[in-house]
């Protein structure tokens, strides 16, 4: 089975003060081992030398409470483009949100991740993804990440 998302852009528009900000991420989820109940992403996404800070989904699309299913992340790597691996720290209060120092001239930042599915979580609404060899079905609540920031 290939299921394969090809390069996906996502825009998040972030308030500034009066001023609106646009922030384009580039995404890929890999379902190829979707059927092992194993989802992989990738996220890019831009950043300035100095602290980055990224979150995890906490509030899902009707599931009406603070109930991402962080459990299952796993394999979480952040790295530069060129592959140059960053390390990351997990908030001390906020188990959704993680930081890490971007390096001069990176210009953004890509964080590899890959969600368990099939999981007991938090989440009793049934949001997980699942497939076999023939489809299957994707949430991309599960295996995504986002910066940090302002929300619209």
């Amino acid at each position: 089975m290939r299921i394969r998302c090809l390069s996906i852009f996502l825009a998040m528009v972030a308030l500034a003060g009066a001023a609106r900000a646009e922030v384009t991420l580039r995404y890929s989820a890999d379902a190829t081992e979707l059927p092992r109940k194993l989802l992989h992403a990738r996220v890019e996404f831009p950043a300035s030398e100095g602290a980055v800070s990224f979150r995890y989904p906490e509030w899902i699309p009707g599931i009406h409470g603070p109930r991402g299913p962080i459990e299952n992340l796993t394999g979480l790597r952040v790295e530069t483009p060129d592959g140059t691996v960053i390390p990351w720290k997990r908030d001390d209060v906020d188990r959704f949100l993680f930081h890490c120092e971007a390096p001069a001239g990176a210009g953004s930042i890509v964080v590899h991740l890959s969600y368990i599915c099939g999981q007991p979580t938090t989440n009793s609404r049934g949001v997980d993804s699942y497939g076999n060899t023939k489809a299957g079905i994707v949430n991309w609540n599960t295996c995504i990440v986002y910066p940090d920031g302002p929300s619209i």
